[in-house]
């Protein structure tokens, strides 16, 4: 169940070698920014309610559904592992914490990562032509170089229960 940490922790390991001066901030990588800000979430099935979204558009896909529906479902954005190897991935989390991922219909088995506010979501979305916000290497990174303050929602200190 440490899957993602551990492959996180390796590329950061990796990264070393590089001088601290040629990084854009404090973090070494995306996956260094996850490795520290992010979380462990507890998968859920998918409500039957709700239909699936498109494939491999996991950012717009959760992006939409928590902008439709924001007391229900919130936006996350990290590392998840389906059925090979962790990726980059985007999920909604319930107000109890729980994922649901409407992007894999066979869903991910570890989730680690961030719950974004609804706000900083909107407005990124808003300043950006594309969905994701993490990797956002268009644009420099802006949720890397933010405060957390501007973009951690209240859910990410939930009790974990994995």
């Amino acid at each position: 169940m440490n899957e993602i940490v551990e492959h996180l922790r390796q590329e950061v390991s990796q990264l070393e070698h590089f001088n601290s001066f040629q990084h854009v901030s404090k973090y070494r990588s995306v996956g260094h920014f996850v490795l520290e800000n992010g979380r462990y979430w507890s998968p859920e099935k998918k409500p039957k309610e709700l239909s699936w979204g498109e494939p491999k558009n996991c950012f717009g896909n959760c992006t939409l559904l928590s902008m439709a529906e924001p007391e229900k479902y919130i936006y996350c954005e990290g590392y998840a592992v389906g059925e090979f190897f962790p990726m980059l991935h985007a999920w909604c989390v319930t107000p109890h914490g729980t994922v649901i991922d409407i992007t894999w219909k066979n869903a991910g088995c570890e989730y680690f990562g961030m719950a974004i506010r609804d706000d900083y979501l909107t407005e990124s979305i808003r300043n950006q032509n594309h969905y994701g916000l993490v990797d956002n290497w268009r644009k420099h990174w802006p949720m890397i170089h933010a405060s957390p303050k501007l973009w951690r929602h209240a859910i990410n200190d939930l009790a974990q229960n994995v």
